[in-house]
């Protein structure tokens, strides 16, 4: 079996989630020591694996090679715009694209990050084979501890050490999860709230920018940078907020948890069998609860599940995801000779 890994994209359309998606595909099957190309006009392939509906057009799904089996990972990379399934259709309200529907419904099979994930799919009307697959986690990128990046973002920032930082990721068109993160950031006036971004919409983003640097002095809203200073970001941030006005966040949430952070999210705005309320992190039903919840951590009337989210997410290692992976390429494989 010969797997063919989708490499040739826009850049001014992929950008930080799938591009470190692509990679772990790429590193966990040279882990597996499975044969892969990335070339695609020249080679042969049993598996051709796709990250983003941009990746291929309808034309070339329909054009499609006799006996390759076409497989698109799914809602592992909502904070790009440009390659998202949920698009705005009015404030605070997002769906999945028929366009984006259509596109998914042409592949072959589908991998997607939970079981929750694969229920909602289903009911959204997606109707081919759908795996499910954890985002795995390169631990080693985030023990920094003895690392010589580990303070990169500090410096980069200009921040004291001793400055607590809360991490999100949001898309710069979810103008209610700014009002959302703007609601909480006035609650907390010595956190520094940092707001990572794909920069797509120029306009917008200076528009919201502008906004949060006029009204308020603890958020940063950043585009998103190299990885080494995410890498150290997320390591030394003590929480990470999720308020997004759509299911998002799956690979920054895994990395946090693997980082030692603290999660907090608002209901809708993760999949509850990725962050698991009480157990892993914390869910709130609206913004209220969300801040008074921040409040009792921080006067030690909540107690930390950052240890308990660190060992859930210590099962889903770059290694277990790697065999679990080939396991769906075999079963696809399987599928095919029974055909």
């Amino acid at each position: 079996m010969k797997v063919y890994i989708y490499t040739d994209y826009n850049t001014k359309d992929d950008n930080f989630e799938s591009s470190r998606l692509r990679k772990n595909y790429k590193g966990l099957l040279e882990m597996q020591n499975m044969v892969y190309t990335i070339q695609n006009s020249t080679s042969f392939y049993n598996i051709a694996q796709y990250f983003t509906i941009n990746d291929q057009t309808l034309l070339e799904l329909i054009e499609k090679k006799k006996d390759v089996s076409n497989v698109i990972s799914v809602l592992f990379n909502e904070g790009e715009i440009a390659s998202a399934l949920f698009y705005k259709i009015k404030e605070g309200v997002y769906q999945i694209s028929k366009p984006a529907l259509d596109i998914v419904n042409m592949y072959d099979y589908v991998i997607c990050p939970s079981n929750k994930a694969k229920e909602f799919l289903i009911k959204e009307g997606v109707k081919n084979r759908i795996f499910v697959l954890n985002p795995g986690v390169k631990f080693s990128k985030f023990n920094l501890e003895n690392s010589s990046i580990k303070d990169i973002f500090y410096r980069l920032m200009g921040f004291n050490k001793d400055s607590l930082l809360c991490t999100s990721l949001i898309r710069e068109d979810d103008t209610n999860a700014i009002e959302r993160l703007m609601a909480i950031s006035r609650n907390f006036p010595n956190i520094k709230f940092i707001v990572l971004a794909k920069v797509y919409n120029k306009k917008l983003y200076k528009k919201t920018f502008k906004k949060l640097k006029k009204n308020w002095k603890n958020i940063y809203y950043l585009p998103i940078f190299e990885e080494d200073v995410y890498n150290s970001l997320l390591y030394n941030s003590d929480m990470f907020i999720s308020v997004n006005s759509y299911y998002s966040n799956t690979i920054e949430i895994m990395e946090s948890m693997v980082s030692n952070t603290q999660i907090f999210a608002l209901n809708g705005s993760v999949f509850e069998d990725i962050v698991i309320d009480k157990v892993n992190g914390y869910v709130y039903q609206d913004i209220t609860s969300l801040i008074q919840g921040i409040k009792d951590y921080l006067n030690n009337n909540l107690p930390s599940l950052k240890e308990e989210a660190k060992q859930y997410a210590n099962q889903f290692s770059i290694l277990t995801y790697g065999r679990e992976l080939i396991k769906i390429y075999d079963a696809i494989e399987e599928v095919k000779k029974n055909d």
